[in-house]
């Protein structure tokens, strides 16, 4: 039997790949940056915005959105209905443009953040009065763990430090590994440096024979 396996093995086609088991629907980007799935809406990034040649692959935990052949969103999906599924990543870009117009974006005020994004939103705002701090500040979740980001961040707050800057100094102390931080700078010196006082009498002099005298 198995002689014949063998042998038949060699006229067997190679197996195709599984196909995805998801449902396809075609769908457009509306000016929210959004599209529609049931009678839900899922965020897609911003620079999509008015594309009608979206597809969406739906499965049963959760969707994709593809534009030209690429995943540009994922969502856990939705059975609830009329609901609205941003990832605030998805508008950083668009209103980091537009940094005062944060304060009306809902897909940041209906983001769960943590107390002290919460804090450093405040007190950014209030000092500065836009939210350009805060969106840099979410933007440093591209480079680095919601965990470490939030550490730093809170950080930031007990310090009360409220710029993006300050956040991503704290993040360079956390993730650095000890041998490329600088050394610490040693002010000691090992010679002590006498300063001669200067002397102004070749000055008096020329004043004396009115060379500068009119």
């Amino acid at each position: 039997m198995g002689e014949r396996f063998l042998l038949e093995k060699q006229q067997l086609l190679p197996i195709i790949g599984t196909h995805p088991c998801a449902r396809k629907v075609r769908a457009s980007v509306n000016s929210l940056s959004l599209v529609n799935f049931e009678t839900n809406a899922y965020s897609v990034p911003t620079r999509y915005a008015g594309r009608k040649d979206a597809q969406i692959n739906a499965y049963v935990n959760h969707i994709e959105i593809n534009i030209d052949g690429n995943c540009v969103a994922k969502h856990e999906r939705s059975y609830e209905k009329l609901q609205e599924i941003f990832e605030v990543d998805h508008y950083l870009d668009e209103l980091e443009r537009k940094p005062r117009a944060i304060q009306h974006a809902r897909p940041v005020r209906r983001a769960n953040l943590p107390p002290s994004y919460q804090e450093f939103y405040k007190r950014s705002l209030s000092k500065y009065g836009h939210g350009k701090e805060f969106i840099q500040l979410l933007k440093l979740h591209r480079e680095f763990t919601m965990e470490t980001v939030e550490r730093a961040v809170a950080s930031c707050v007990k310090e009360q430090l409220y710029t993006a800057d300050s956040v991503r100094h704290y993040l360079y102390l956390m993730t650095q590994p000890e041998a490329t931080k600088p050394a610490p700078i040693k002010y000691e010196m090992e010679q002590s440096v006498t300063v001669k006082a200067p002397t102004f009498s070749p000055y008096d002099q020329l004043l004396q024979k009115g060379r500068y005298i009119h």
